[in-house]
């Protein structure tokens, strides 16, 4: 790929990630004064298009990415990082003594930051939260978005709640992003549930696990870092 490509891929997904709308030519342009001519745009989102990274959807002229460009974005552009703000409240919630409510807190601060599910998994404990937050967001406007997401929560919540107790090796036997510290699956790459519509980020920690679940169309690089600073600190703190 072209080191212009890659500049507008970046681009494409993080406008899409934070309006759902799918990115024309002509909102790049205007929007970030490129130094090259729409017609140079519009031609290198078709070879994107044909190389699997974009797809058209039927009733825009616009551009949305597909899998395939949000793992590109996570492996080969970006590296996750949090405001100092957001590392000080998290850091806050973790001065309180009692883990239950280090863990509850935690878990809302999650979902509140995300405005995705937070998920938290440790001894005979299995909690979630945000569900509200998540449905606020496009694609829940229709109701029958919510039934499937609601359907395949269930069923995702209560695989990691297996997978907790009996132990995630079946589940990752395939992963390819098996060595990393947090695990990234992206639509159908989820072993948990197969769906084009969901993704996971996902890590255990010292006494549980510990992850985000929302829309393909999530924010991944502030998820992933959210959750490696969740771990880090739980592993520190019990």
């Amino acid at each position: 790929m072209k080191k212009r490509q890659e500049k507008l891929l970046k681009l494409i997904v993080k406008e899409y990630v934070k309006t759902a709308d799918p990115i024309s030519s002509q909102y790049l342009l205007e929007k970030y004064n490129l130094d090259i001519c729409s017609a140079t745009i519009r031609l290198d989102m078709a070879e994107l298009t044909e190389s699997g990274y974009l797809l058209k959807p039927h009733t825009s002229s616009g551009r949305i990415p597909t899998e395939k460009a949000y793992r590109f974005f996570i492996r080969k552009i970006s590296e996750p990082k949090l405001s100092q703000n957001t590392e000080k409240k998290i850091e806050k919630i973790f001065e309180k003594k009692e883990k239950e409510n280090v863990t509850h807190d935690l878990g809302r601060f999650l979902s509140s930051t995300s405005k995705n599910v937070s998920l938290l998994f440790f001894g005979e404990e299995a909690t979630w939260q945000g569900l509200s937050l998540l449905f606020s967001q496009p694609e829940f406007y229709d109701l029958h978005e919510v039934l499937d997401f609601t359907r395949a929560f269930e069923d995702i919540f209560e695989s990691l709640r297996m997978g907790v107790e009996m132990g995630f090796d079946d589940f990752f036997e395939d992963d390819e992003e098996e060595d990393h510290d947090v695990k990234v699956f992206i639509g159908r790459n989820n072993p948990f549930v197969r769906s084009d519509d969901l993704s996971l980020v996902f890590s255990n920690w010292d006494e549980g696990s510990i992850g985000i679940l929302g829309p393909t169309r999530m924010d991944y690089l502030r998820n992933i870092a959210l959750i490696k600073k969740a771990k880090d600190l739980l592993n520190r703190s019990f």
